[in-house]
């Protein structure tokens, strides 16, 4: 569970922000802007945090599906029987892939020098 309390608080500020539509396309390749110098973000702290612990870049992204399914699954429960908003679920499902791919890339490479530094 590491830091989903954090990954979720930030997913939610990013759906209470507007954007136009380039940043929705960027953050769907998980190519959003960040300024430079900002601090780590929770998605990639998780991601160290896992890589220390051992985890495989398997069990790291499982950790992301099952986040979605859980959110998902939670949140069309408590639609029922109105259908959920499709822009909230498109934004959702930015704002995780945003995530994993902030996280997929420092998970890569830590794991590649903790690989080096091991052998």
């Amino acid at each position: 569970r590491g830091h989903l309390s954090e990954i979720l608080e930030a997913i939610v500020a990013d759906l209470q922000n507007p954007q136009t539509r380039s940043e929705q396309a960027a953050k769907a390749m998980g190519l959003a802007v960040s300024a430079p110098g900002a601090p780590l973000t929770a998605a990639q702290a998780h991601a160290l945090a896992r890589v220390e612990s051992g985890f495989d870049i398997a069990q790291f992204s499982a950790e992301y599906r099952a986040l979605r399914a859980s959110v998902l699954g939670g949140w069309m429960d408590a639609c029922l029987p109105k259908m959920a908003y499709v822009d909230d679920i498109m934004r959702f499902n930015e704002a995780i892939d945003q995530a994993m791919a902030e996280a997929t890339g420092l998970f890569a490479a830590n794991m590649t020098r903790s690989t080096r530094t091991s052998a």
